[in-house]
């Protein structure tokens, strides 16, 4: 969403039972925000509460949901990735016990130029791995991985178009 008010506004996401679940700012000079929910602990439906920093604001925006572009990760296969304002990009991979391989985002181009992207790489129980950003080029470099299915986090700084090389490279 995109507030319309100088300061920041407190997004709050509750679970389908009332309990929290997690919460983010959204600052009023960014072109606007985006968040992925990942590993979602409910089945249901989930309440977004927008709170202003204080009672006296008015706020302005527009909310809309999207589902991350998917995918999947092969060893030695480079895929291309479009970013449409306001999406992720959330790719899985597979690793067996103790392989090491090397996560490399190249080509990197957004709209507006040289807005930063992030990359995080997460387990399946949800940890962060590792992460990185860059305004280019990045790798990360993931050295013997226990075996799991990982997922590779893709978002802009800010809802914007982009694109990206995104490929999973063997590692010694």
């Amino acid at each position: 969403f995109t507030p319309t008010y100088t300061g920041s506004a407190t997004v709050r996401v509750n679970n389908p039972d009332g309990t929290y679940n997690n919460s983010f700012s959204c600052y009023s000079g960014n072109s606007g925000c985006q968040y992925s929910l990942l590993n979602l602990p409910q089945s249901g439906t989930y309440a977004v509460v927008l709170t202003p920093p204080n009672n006296s604001e008015q706020m302005s925006l527009t909310v809309s949901v999207t589902p991350d572009i998917t995918g999947t990760l092969v060893v030695g296969a480079p895929q291309t990735l479009t970013l449409p304002v306001s999406q992720n990009a959330l790719l899985q991979f597979t690793a067996t016990a103790n392989q090491t391989v090397a996560l490399n985002l190249s080509a990197v181009a957004t709209t507006p130029a040289n807005t930063y992207v992030y990359a995080y790489v997460y387990n399946s129980a949800g940890t962060q791995v590792t992460g990185t950003s860059t305004q280019s080029s990045a790798t990360l470099n993931l050295s013997n991985l226990p075996a799991d299915t990982y997922s590779v986090l893709i978002t802009p700084q800010y809802p914007i178009t982009g694109s990206a090389q995104v490929s999973l490279i063997a590692g010694t």
